[in-house]
């Protein structure tokens, strides 16, 4: 290990002017993929879905506007301008004719459209009425689910308006064989069909979509090779025309055949990450473990003394700012769940091995080193660590987030291994896991989609459905039985059976929902995926279609630790201390807590009640309970691949809940646990904001109560401190002392905000003078000056810690 790679290495000018002028690029709109696909849908409507969906693809690669920006090393755009959204108009249409005329004056994650192309984007949008994902399964999905989405309990447009993504892909497949030999394979497997055995038809179909995909990519690398040499000939400065030619040399190889340097092996994996992007409009869409499959470059060519470790930093630095060019606009609907632009790239860097050893490298260094430079939201870096995990390592991860912007988060290789062998994982695919998306885990190359992020659950807002006996003035709820509301309850078990009977019930409807959903997603395969993914070509069909070797999923489960702290309210100021009846709770919730009555029993909820966080187990033991009361409904329910050759095929739990419990807090009325109508539920498995007093480790022990070895969803911890917390070494060694002891706890995730109020609040008040302030916000960071409102207002909430320990 290079000793330099343990320090702060500063960036170069190049990375440097190439991360300001992704700052400073205002987010607009592209018209560009919406008018070709649309023009190859007319075309191409007729033939079976996998190779229509690869025509499209050739053609948008083959025709969209490519750039090659003044010192960029690492070249691929997404669209035609720098930081630009494309348009999917295949999934969804309806959201977006409403507003079009409003994206850019939203409340957060705005876009600019240019008003001469509105016309334009209205015709292409009424094309496509009729023909979308989104009315697909509109047509079919049962009221009951549309009910529970109008009560604000289950949430599903995200996945009704946009591709899957919560993937890991095999980027080691392409830099170890190249788009050809892959295309090679899929045309052996074609020519090997039985015409005789009816499977052969769609198999044919699929693998010349596969091998169509291919070979358009490698056009689409071969375009920024006629581009650059195209540059060169013009260009004045030496030293940037062999810049150039460089480039065109790489992009004529890669990724067409197998990487001989690094220069070439991190093109590779950002044309193969930047094509996943323009194929479809799935968000979490992740690298693996980057330092693993990186490492033999780096060790080849700085042994053969072609690359310094600074100029390799350079090159990752070069694809982090490439990174944050990735935009997608969503539905306000969707985006106000988690607003600041994520795309949740997720990297994962450390950990052990397929042998069980110590795997970190020097590119895991690297990459600390780079995002230390660039400071972006994207790639969200996440580093695996455990028992044997270096103090040296641990320290340098230490380093990097206490400089207060967030990364790496934080897993634990000694309970997400032992995790996934419980769901049959193998042992060297679970010892080879990768995060996706926020923090949540699957193996690369080997998992179908969504591991996490299917129908999400607004867990307080069925606590309250719960509490009034599952009944709602607002809506009609007509498909479940009423049962007893609070004041009808004379012991708190019969509080509990109800919370049990309202899991079964919705856990119910959002697995169907969730299997609408797929089925009709089977007519939008994304080709480029699924040669990503073992055992799609072996078995010559798309994920959907049981391509993968596992197939697992996972939904979300907002509020949990707000739940927990209304039950123990309950628990203990009705049916132990008898201070109130669960009428008068009830009435109070219905009038916020509003007059002098109010405020004095909110008080006491507020503050004579133990809260989740601060190792109590009077309270955590509840969240406990009505934790595996979900898991419990959720795990008995099995996904659409069901006995089509993935392992698994079962459902978990997880609380990786981006920033959702802003929005769902917004659909709730007050609580029992003292917290006001539309306020912040609890974000994660983490404390509910001010509510955990007694320092980081309580809280820690409050979250490691939970059943971790079953939430294979993830499960996510923030922690916020005060910047003086690690003011010299001591501060430090604690900070790693702190990591062991989580890991020894059997926590799952943990990730820090080093930063304070004052900073917070200065951003709102002079946003221009904190662009590039990135903070951690939940499984991901943002720009703190990109977030809405009430989310930096929620930040700023959230217990500033002012010690270690």
């Amino acid at each position: 290990m290079d000793a330099e790679l343990k320090d702060f290495t500063p960036a170069t000018q190049r990375v440097l002017a190439l991360k300001n002028e992704v700052l400073n690029a205002i987010p607009e709109i592209c018209i560009e993929r919406a008018r070709i696909i649309t023009e190859s849908d007319r075309r191409y409507s007729a033939l079976p879905h996998p190779m229509k969906r690869a025509h499209a693809l050739e053609d948008i690669l083959d025709r969209m506007t490519l750039f090659i920006g003044p010192r960029e090393m690492i070249v691929g755009n997404q669209a035609r301008k720098l930081r630009a959204a494309p348009l999917f108009p295949e999934f969804s249409v309806g959201w977006l004719k409403k507003e079009l005329d409003t994206l850019g004056s939203r409340p957060a994650d705005t876009f600019q459209v240019d008003e001469a192309e509105k016309e334009e984007i209205r015709e292409i949008l009424a094309y496509w009425e009729g023909r979308t994902h989104e009315e697909r399964i509109e047509a079919l999905m049962p009221d009951s689910y549309r009910q529970a989405e109008a009560l604000g309990v289950l949430m599903g447009i995200h996945i009704r308006v946009g591709g899957h993504g919560h993937i890991s892909l095999n980027h080691e497949k392409v830099l170890k064989r190249g788009l050809l030999d892959i295309a090679r394979e899929a045309t052996e497997r074609l020519g090997a069909l039985d015409p005789l055995r009816a499977e052969s038809v769609g198999k044919k179909a699929f693998y010349l979509g596969v091998i169509k995909v291919c070979h358009a990519v490698v056009r689409f690398a071969n375009r920024y090779a006629d581009l650059a040499e195209n540059m060169a000939v013009g260009e004045p400065d030496e030293n940037r025309k062999k810049e150039l030619l460089k480039i065109a040399d790489v992009c004529r190889r890669v990724p067409a055949t197998p990487p001989r340097t690094f220069h070439e092996a991190v093109q590779t994996s950002w044309f193969i990450q930047l094509v996943l992007q323009i194929e479809s409009n799935g968000h979490s869409i992740s690298f693996g473990r980057f330092d693993q499959y990186m490492y033999p470059f780096y060790k080849r060519d700085k042994e053969a003394g072609r690359i310094t470790a600074k100029e390799a930093q350079e090159l990752i630095g070069c694809l982090f700012v490439k990174l944050k060019s990735i935009i997608k606009v969503r539905p306000w609907d969707h985006a106000k769940y988690a607003t600041g632009y994520p795309m949740y790239q997720n990297m994962t860097i450390g950990g052990l091995n397929r042998h069980g050893d110590d795997a970190i490298n020097d590119i895991s260094y690297l990459c600390i080193n780079a995002m230390e430079n660039v400071r972006f939201p994207e790639p969200n870096l996440v580093s695996r660590y455990g028992k044997k995990t270096s103090d040296d390592y641990l320290r340098k991860c230490v380093d990097s987030f206490s400089l207060g912007f967030g990364m790496p988060a934080m897993i634990n290789d000694d309970i997400i291994i032992p995790a996934l062998l419980n769901r049959g994982v193998a042992e060297q695919d679970a010892l080879d896991y990768a995060a996706v998306g926020c923090i949540e885990v699957s193996i690369p190359g080997k998992w179908g989609y969504r591991c996490y992020g299917m129908t999400f659950t607004n867990f307080v807002k069925q606590l309250d459905f719960t509490l009034r006996g599952a009944k709602d003035p607002k809506f009609i709820t007509d498909f479940i039985t009423p049962g007893k509301n609070l004041a009808e309850c004379t012991r708190f078990d019969e509080v509990m059976a109800e919370w049990d009977r309202q899991n079964t019930v919705f856990t119910t409807l959002a697995v169907e929902h969730d299997i609408l959903v797929d089925e009709c997603k089977k007519e939008i395969p994304e080709m480029l995926f699924a040669i990503l993914v073992d055992d799609c070509i072996e078995r010559g069909r798309p994920i959907l279609e049981g391509g993968a070797v596992y197939d697992m999923n996972s939904g979300v489960q907002i509020g949990l630790s707000s739940v927990a702290n209304s039950l123990a309210a309950i628990k203990k100021m009705v049916f132990e201390e008898k201070k109130f009846t669960g009428d008068e709770i009830l009435k109070a919730m219905d009038e916020n807590f509003e007059g002098q009555d109010g405020e004095i029993m909110r008080q006491m909820l507020l503050n004579k009640v133990p809260k989740y966080g601060n190792d109590d187990d009077y309270v955590d033991r509840i969240a406990v309970d009505a934790y595996e009361s979900y898991m419990n409904a959720v795990e008995k329910h099995k996904n659409a691949r069901l006995g089509k050759g993935p392992i698994g095929c079962g459902y978990y739990a997880s609380t990786v809940t981006v920033s959702c419990n802003i929005g769902a807090g917004a659909d709730v009325g007050a609580t029992p646990d003292g917290r006001k109508a539309g306020e912040a539920v609890a974000e994660g498995a983490s404390p509910h904001s001010g509510t955990d007093l007694l320092g980081p480790t309580a809280a820690i022990k409050s979250v490691t109560k939970l059943p971790t070895i079953r939430v294979t969803g993830g499960q996510l911890l923030n922690l916020k401190f005060s910047p003086n917390a690690v003011r010299n070494e001591k501060d430090k060694r604690k900070l790693v002392d702190l990591l062991r002891a989580f890991s020894d706890l059997g926590g799952w995730h943990l990730q820090f905000n080093f930063i304070n109020r004052d900073t917070l609040k200065a951003a709102q008040t002079a946003p221009e003078k904190y662009k590039d302030l990135m903070i951690r916000v939940a499984g991901y960071c943002a720009l703190f000056t990109d977030l809405d409102t009430d989310l930096q207002n929620e930040i700023i909430r959230r217990t500033e810690h002012q010690s270690i320990g």
